[in-house]
Parts: structure tokens; C-alpha cells; sequence
């Protein structure tokens, strides 16, 4: 199924396999993700094909962070190395999920309404370094006051440290992840699934046509408007009709509205 995919437009010193899942970088630089979210609650992973730089990291930015140096000055981010210290906005956090190395995968909770991320390595992984620490429960987080906020979005984000660090996103639902989706979380970012257009909006279309053999017709007026914003609700109005004969047995008519 689609997921959400790293933006083909918003890195540095990254470049994108064909799925715009895998990236690698080519010098120090960073990738956002296409999406960014100011609410809700998700579960997403990162699988590290090739992560040894210190300045490498993987975690969440927002759209102020620099992409060509976030990795070594994490401002505007919460990013893990791979000595597994968490650096938020460009201090430590604290907090220590363990080495990673190429191979690992890193496992992250991110609930953007009380605006604390959890992030662990592989499926059996602690929680922010500690075995009380649970998401489902609210337990433990990085508080994100300081990058995140209802106006704020953030983005999921690879930072490469070096030529060939490379990682692969796996934003999509619970079938492609190695970790279990904490109780109440989203398996997916921001979404599972593929959300469509929002909102669909046709208005005004006319269509006048003339004859001028058998049988004479004239058909003008035909308007519709139609919204859509959750399939398959939608409204259609104004339709008119208007129809001339000339012929005998000719009728009229006209102004007819469903």
C-alpha cells in the first residue's frame, strides 16, 4: 500500500532510491519525510542500512531545521545517534536507547498531542532507554515543547553523517514493521493507508449546442456544482434543461431543475 516516502525536494547531500524510501547520503546532509503532522499519535521505523558516523541520526525535525548540518548540530530536531543518545533541539536529552549499528532498527512513538516522542532499538528494545517507560501509557517521554506545537508540524528525518550512511523509511502500516504499534498509536506516518483529496470542488459548467437540421434542438444551461470531502458524500445542484422544436407535433421545454 502507499506510505508516506521521503521528499524528493526537501534534502541535502541525499539522494533517493527510485521508491523514495531509501536514502544515502553523499556527504554531510539530512532528508525530510513528504508529510509533517501538529497532532495525533504514530508509530513508524527506521530500518539503518549503513549508520556509523557520529554525525549521523535519524528522529523527527521541523521544517526550520538545516538540512545540511542537523546532523552534527541537532537545532530544531530530536535526533539518536548511534552511540544511542537522544539530542534534542541541539542538547542531550538525557535519555539512551543503546548502540546502533548497520542493521539496527530504530523504532519510534510519536504522540503529538501531549508532544513526547519514545524511541528504541529493534522490537524488544526499551522504551527512551528504560523498561518503565511506555508510550501506551504516556510514561517516560522526551518532552518536544521545544521543536513541536499545534502550529509546528514535524517531519520524520535521516541525517547522514558521511558518504554512504544510508537508511530506509518504513512509515507505513503494522505488515512492514519489525516492532509492535504501542496501544492507541497509528501504525504508520502520519497515516496508514493513502488519504485522497480532502476536498473536490466543480462548479459552473455550461455547454450551449445548436442545430440546425432534424430534429432542431437547442440544449443550454447545464450547471453543476459538486463537493466532496469524505467519499462518497457529495452534493450535485442546478441542473437546467432547455429543449425548442420546430417541427410539428413541437412541444416546449424548459427550466427544468433536479
Amino acid at each position: 500500500m502507499p506510505t508516506t516516502i521521503w521528499n524528493i525536494s526537501d534534502l541535502s547531500n541525499i539522494t533517493l532510491d527510485a521508491s523514495a524510501l531509501i536514502a544515502t547520503a553523499t556527504a554531510q546532509g539530512a532528508v525530510r519525510a513528504v508529510i509533517g503532522s501538529t497532532s495525533g499519535k504514530y508509530y513508524f521505523e527506521f530500518s539503518l542500512n549503513q549508520f556509523s558516523s557520529g554525525n549521523s541520526g535519524v528522529g523527527i525535525a521541523n521544517a526550520s531545521a538545516v538540512l545540511s548540518s542537523v546532523g552534527p548540530t541537532p537545532t530544531n530536531a530530536c535526533l539518536v545517534y548511534p552511540s544511542g543518545n537522544v539530542w534534542l533541539n541541539n542538547a542531550f536529552s538525557g535519555k539512551t536507547i543503546g548502540g546502533i549499528t548497520a542493521g539496527s532498527v530504530v523504532c519510534v512513538a510519536l504522540d503529538l498531542s501531549l508532544y513526547q516522542i519514545w524511541l528504541r532499538v529493534g522490537a524488544s528494545g526499551n522504551w527512551n532507554g528504560s523498561a518503565t517507560n511506555d508510550p501506551a501509557t504516556g510514561v517516560g517521554g522526551i518532552a518536544l515543547a521545544a521543536i513541536a506545537s499545534a502550529s509546528v508540524a514535524v517531519f520524520p528525518i535521516f541525517a547522514g553523517g558521511a558518504s554512504g550512511e544510508k537508511a530506509t523509511a518504513l512509515f507505513g502500516d503494522s505488515a512492514h514493521f519489525f516492532g509492535v504499534v504501542p496501544s492507541g498509536f497509528t501504525a504508520g506516518y502520519p497515516v496508514a493507508g493513502s488519504p485522497g483529496p480532502t476536498v473536490v470542488q466543480m462548479t459552473q459548467m455550461a455547454v450551449e449546442q445548436w442545430s440546425t437540421v432534424n430534429p432542431a434542438g437547442q440544449l443550454t444551461q447545464i450547471a453543476i456544482e459538486h463537493w466532496n470531502t469524505v467519499n462518497p458524500t457529495g452534493l450535485m445542484t442546478q441542473i437546467a434543461i432547455e429543449q425548442w422544436a420546430s417541427v410539428v407535433g413541437a412541444g416546449f421545454f424548459s427550466a427544468r431543475h433536479v
